[in-house]
Parts: C-alpha cells; structure tokens; sequence
C-alpha cells in the first residue's frame, strides 16, 4: 500500500492512494491406505453378501453379468483445495479546508476509486495414492470410467472478478462549532448488478445536521451539572449489492456429463445456473434518524438516544419464473419492507482514582419491521419451519404454524387445514391458500442490548460483559 499527497495550496490538498492484496490458501486431506474410508471402497469382494450391499463397489453398466469390483485396490486419497485472491484498489482524492472570520469552518472533499476483486479456487482428488508405498500412485481406469458415466470431476477450478467504481463528495459547514451541516452524495457501479445503466449505476446520498447547544453562552450557567447536549439528525438514500452469489450481469452457463447408462451414449451437457437479469438492481434504503447526546458532571454520565424510520425496496430474493429460459427461480428485486426502532446508550464513570477505575456501558434497542410489498409466492414449509419466512404484511422473519385441534381416539394429532379436521391432508408445498395459519411471532428478537463493566487496576483490567435479547419466538423440535 502507498499514498502520495500534494499541498497545492493552503488548505488545499490532493492525495492518490492504491493498494495490492494478496492472499493464498492450501487445504490437504489425507485419506491413508488403511482407514476407513479407503477400506469401504474394496470391502466385500470376497463376500458375496457384503458384496452386493456395498455401494462404494464399482459395477460396470456395460456388461450386466458383471460384478462388482473396487475402483480403488491400492493405496488412499490425496485431496487438495488451493485458494487465492488478489484485490487492487486505487483511491483518488481532493480536500479543501478553510475558516472564515474565525466562525465559518468549510470544508470540501471529493474523490473517486476503483476497485478489482480476483478470486480463484482449485480442487484435486488423486486417487490410489500409496501413503506407505513412497507416495506412490496406483488407479486403475474404472474409476475414471464411473466418473464420466455419473459426471463426477477429479479436478476443478472456478474463477470470480468483482469491479466496482465510484465517485463521491462531501461538503461540511460549521458556523462557530455550534451550528453544522453535512452533505455527501455517491455515484457508483458495479459489475454485479444488471447490464442497464439505470440498474448498474445508483447515486446516493445523506444529509445531516447538528446542534451543539453546549457551545451556546446560556448553557455556561448549566454546567458542570449538563455538561454536553447535541441534538442531531439526518436523512438518506443507501444501498447494498445483496448477496454475495448474487451475479446477473449475464447469464451463465455451464457444461455438465449427464448421467448416461452406457458410456457409448456419453455425451455433454449445457446446464444453466443463472439467467440474464439486465433490471436486477441495488437493495435500497431511506433512513430518517433524528437523536440527542446528553453528557452530565463533567461527562461522567453521558447519555445517546435515536430514533430512527427505515424504508426499504428493491430488495433482492429468489421468485419463481415460468420455466421457459430454463430455470424455475431466478434472483430479483421482490420485496420492500419498512421499520422503525429507538437505541439508548447509558455510559458512566462510577469511580476513577488514581490506581482504580470503574466504567460501566448499557445498551437498549427496540426495533420492529414489517414487509409491505412481497411479489414472490411463500411455501408453507417455509413458514412452519423453525427459521422463519417473509410474508406480506408480517415481520421478515416470521414463524407461523398450522392450527392445532386436538387429538383424535387413536391419539394421533389432527389439525385444522381451512376448516377441514385431518392428521394427513397437508400441502406443505402450498403456495396460495395460507391465511388460515396461525402468527406467532418474529424469530428475530425486537428487544436486544448489552450491559457491560470495565474494571481497572494499575496495569491490570477486568471486562464483565452480558447481552440479552427479547420479543422472538422459537420453535421446539
């Protein structure tokens, strides 16, 4: 990594940044000759009983008379995984600072970067490696015959490349330390997200202000008691790429061997893994976050509550599609949702001598979401399960479950299927007809926090540190 930076003026600076990353893994797994699993795949040949039970035997679909035998007589498996990345980042930026009249403080920043993320991975099984033979080979060609009649690969690499570019600016105007506003905007792409230039590209921005009341001449006649109180808020557009496997900027096709019973018929494959989606776009986010920090004695007590209302769109989720390009569920942007909360942060310096202090943190958060807008169609199994799903109208994780009414004579439960008493008649596949399933609640807790207590001695410190969370429900298996 280097940085240079260049004073052109006073108060006015340019620096460029860039950056190299590397970084390599290797992961071995030595399947010795007389372990287990290399002793499955010749045990039984001289068993006939054992023989046809074993599945690990090779039998060859070219000759139905034949029985089975090993494809791996001698020796283990060597497997190997090799890992690498290489990320390049350049970073260009331009900064002005200025005071005016000892009162107006400006400052200006601008700036562009460019990333390149590169990543590889390989995979090889070598197969009959004598381990107590000089690390000798020894295979025998069935094995490699049973892996091009079921599309099995004894070798395999892949090959990622994320880029992404932006530019951005940012402006800061504070009148006497008391009064300041902040703006930034962002402009940037990605070759992850669709091939449009409306879905690739995606400006965002936040605005915020601050009012540091304690700078105000009035507040000297408050203090020591009120020692700091700063009211503040802002407001912004965000946005997030989604999940990481998430790549339809084109479509992407890849070979397979389909399974063939004879290797005459052997041919190869196509195989779709993800379609074009030239819409598919960022996760976005409007935030409104309006709060208070309140120090009291000398800041020994200091105090930070937020209110925030979040809207959520263009999240992105699987949706099922109708077959035709070839896949039955592809990625897009399905969902919105909205959300609402309050965080409070209690920090106190209870005792501070000159060998011993004692700091203690508490933490409070209230949050409740809801999806508003859902175009993909839920399974009951998703809903009924232990994880949670999304759901219009419910939290994004919700857990439902399916009415209980009773045993019946024999004791086996019974449930209640839209009016219709039955133990067997359930679609868990069921797309449509769900509104008779009971809420019981999020499976994410709506209450989460964290008290914690920093002791210190001289040179010595003890941290006693606790979370708690509340308001989720969870299903018991």
């Amino acid at each position: 990594q280097g940085e240079l930076k260049w004073k052109v003026l006073q108060g006015l600076e340019v620096s460029a940044l860039g950056a190299v990353r590397y970084q390599s893994s290797s992961q071995e797994h030595n399947i010795m000759d007389d372990s287990n699993q290399a002793i499955a795949y010749r045990t039984g040949l001289d068993d006939a009983t054992i023989r046809d039970e074993n599945d690990w035997l090779y039998k060859n679909p070219d000759n139905p008379y034949a029985l089975p035998i090993s494809i791996l007589p001698e020796g283990g498996i060597y497997q190997r995984q090799d890992r690498k990345m290489l990320g390049l980042d350049f970073r260009g930026t331009v900064s002005w600072n200025h005071l005016f009249a000892e009162k107006h403080i400006t400052n200006l920043f601008a700036g562009m970067e460019v990333n390149d993320l590169q990543r590889s991975n390989s995979s090889f099984q070598g197969w009959g490696m004598q381990y107590s033979m000089g690390e000798i080979p020894s295979y025998v060609y069935q094995y490699f015959k049973k892996g091009i009649e079921t599309g099995e690969k004894y070798y395999s690499m892949g090959h990622t490349r994320y880029r992404s570019v932006a530019t951005f600016a940012n402006a800061t105007y504070s009148y006497d330390g008391r009064y300041t506003l902040n703006g930034t905007f962002r402009y940037e792409g990605t070759n992850r997200m669709g091939r449009s230039r409306s879905a690739r590209w995606l400006p965002t921005w936040n605005l915020s202000a601050a009012w540091n009341v304690h700078e105000e001449k009035f507040f000297q006649s408050l203090q020591p008691t009120l020692s700091n109180l700063t009211f503040k808020a802002s407001y912004s557009l965000t946005a997030d790429r989604g999940p990481a496997d998430v790549t339809n900027s084109q479509a992407i096709i890849k070979s397979y061997s389909p399974y063939r019973p004879f290797t005459d018929i052997q041919e190869t494959g196509l195989h779709i893994v993800d379609l074009e989606n030239s819409e598919l776009t960022y996760e976005k986010k409007h935030e409104l976050n309006i709060g208070v920090d309140v120090g009291f004695i000398n800041n020994r007590i200091n105090l930070s509550a937020d209110w925030y209302t979040r809207n959520n769109y263009d999240l992105i989720g699987l949706i099922p599609t109708q077959g035709v390009g070839g896949t039955i569920y592809k990625y897009a942007n399905v969902a919105t949702m909205k959300s609402h909360g309050i965080e409070f942060t209690l920090s106190t310096s209870n005792i501070k001598t000159k060998d011993f202090s004692w700091n203690s943190d508490f933490i409070f958060s209230h949050a409740k979401n809801e999806v508003t807008d859902l175009r993909g169609r839920t399974r009951m199994m998703e809903l009924v399960s232990g994880n949670g799903f999304a759901r219009e109208g419910y939290p994004v994780r919700g857990l439902f479950s399916i009415p209980f009414a009773g045993l019946d004579e024999k004791g086996i439960p019974m449930f209640d299927i839209n009016g219709n008493i039955t133990s067997t008649d359930i679609n868990f596949q069921e797309r449509e007809k769900l509104d008779y399933l009971k809420y019981e609640g999020p499976t994410d807790p709506t209450i989460t926090g964290s008290f914690g207590n920093v002791f210190a001695y001289k040179g010595f410190k003890l941290n006693v540190f606790m979370t708690y969370s509340f308001g989720n429900v969870v299903r018991l298996n």
